[in-house]
């Protein structure tokens, strides 16, 4: 697990994993709440154990003091979805080159479809087999994202759609 990460950012991050096949030790927990759901969903269809809390160190919140569920809503979301992206992205590359059996050349993509209730959300990956980033080579929640731009709404729940594209 990676603890106290903050690098450039106003939030800081505890508890990120990310198992293969399993369960993750820690939950999540980025005080926004679709934005959780949106992460447990690794969990339930990648079948990647994933783990992350997210606090706001000096900035007091009051909305959904009793859960806690939205405490980050008001605050800079695509800054903390960014931020909570590079550190899971950082966490599944590292996986990806432990599972790849020794031959971390290989280039791999990875893609994910969701049909939802009023919704199509996709997602293609692509992961080159050097040391460089991977890439997001494309990703769709229209009618309920801004992406492609121009569509759908800017919020899902007390989630910014705008920091969608960010995280990944």
């Amino acid at each position: 697990s990676v603890h106290g990460i903050m690098a450039s950012s106003s939030f800081e991050l505890t508890n990120v994993s990310c198992v293969n096949l399993g369960k993750a030790e820690h939950g999540i927990s980025t005080g926004i709440g679709f934005f959780d759901h949106m992460l447990d969903q690794l969990n339930s269809h990648a079948q990647v154990g994933v783990s992350v809390t997210v606090s706001a160190p000096g900035i007091v919140t009051t909305e959904d003091v009793d859960t806690g569920k939205n405490r980050h809503a008001s605050l800079n979301q695509p800054e903390l979805m960014a931020t909570v992206g590079a550190a899971l992205g950082a966490k599944l590359k590292q996986l990806l080159l432990q599972s790849s059996l020794g031959d971390s050349a290989v280039e791999r993509k990875s893609r994910f479809c969701c049909p939802l209730d009023e919704a199509l959300v996709e997602c293609i990956l692509t992961y080159n087999g050097n040391d460089e980033e991977g890439s997001l080579e494309s990703f769709r929640l229209a009618p309920y994202g801004i992406y492609p731009v121009g569509t759908g709404r800017t919020k899902i729940g007390q989630m910014e759609t705008k920091g969608v594209q960010p995280f990944f």
